[in-house]
């Protein structure tokens, strides 16, 4: 498993684990399994809501940088406290659902958070 994520090194993580992966024989690449993550907008000084508008730009970039379809997961740094964490569940549970992750139906909700934060 590797553990990845847009934020570390601004996406050179992401992008170095798809130069690698290109480079190896397809039954090697095949093994591997990554997770990466998306961080709340206020960890990069923004006020956007921490939404389907946030995260899918962000995991699409992702899923680029790595070369990939999929991820085996897809995680969050941290809730937002100034979303409702219903409104990150919501695009979570989507990607879990979809093709862009092979976990499926994993949604972890009380991994977002008390459910206290602020409602936009």
């Amino acid at each position: 498993m590797l553990d990845t994520a847009a934020r570390y090194a601004a996406g050179s993580s992401e992008s170095m684990i798809g130069r690698w992966l290109a480079e190896r024989d397809r039954s090697v690449a095949d093994l591997v399994r990554i997770t990466t993550k998306v961080a709340p907008p206020g960890m990069s000084g923004r006020d956007d809501p921490f939404d389907g508008s946030f995260i899918e730009p962000i995991f699409a970039g992702s899923l680029e940088r790595l070369g990939v379809g999929r991820v085996e997961w897809l995680l969050i740094h941290a809730p937002d406290d100034t979303t409702a964490v219903e409104a990150t569940g919501r695009t979570l549970a989507s990607r879990c659902s979809s093709t862009a992750t092979r976990s499926k139906g994993r949604l972890i909700p009380g991994s977002l958070g008390t459910g206290r934060k602020r409602r936009r």
